[in-house]
C-alpha cells in the first residue's frame, strides 16, 4: 500500500494537484468531523482500526514531508 501511495503522490505533484500534505490535511477534517477518535463500544478489532486511523495523519506528516 506504502508503494501505491507513494506512487500517487510522485504523480500528483508532476501534475500539480494533490499532495501528501493535502491528504493529510483531508484526513484530518473528515476524521474530526466523523468525530472518529470519540467512537466508543467497539469490539477490540474496531478499535485497533479506529487507533490505527486516529494515528494514521501523524504518520504520514513524518513520512511525507510537506510538498
Amino acid at each position: 500500500m506504502r508503494e501505491s501511495f507513494q506512487a500517487f503522490v510522485d504523480a500528483a505533484r508532476r501534475l500539480g494537484v494533490y499532495m501528501a500534505d493535502d491528504y493529510i490535511n483531508i484526513l484530518k477534517s473528515l476524521f474530526a468531523h466523523w468525530n472518529v477518535g470519540g467512537i466508543c463500544g467497539l469490539n477490540e478489532i474496531a478499535e485497533k482500526s479506529r487507533d490505527y486511523l486516529v494515528a494514521l495523519p501523524e504518520r504520514l506528516e513524518k513520512s511525507y514531508p510537506k510538498g
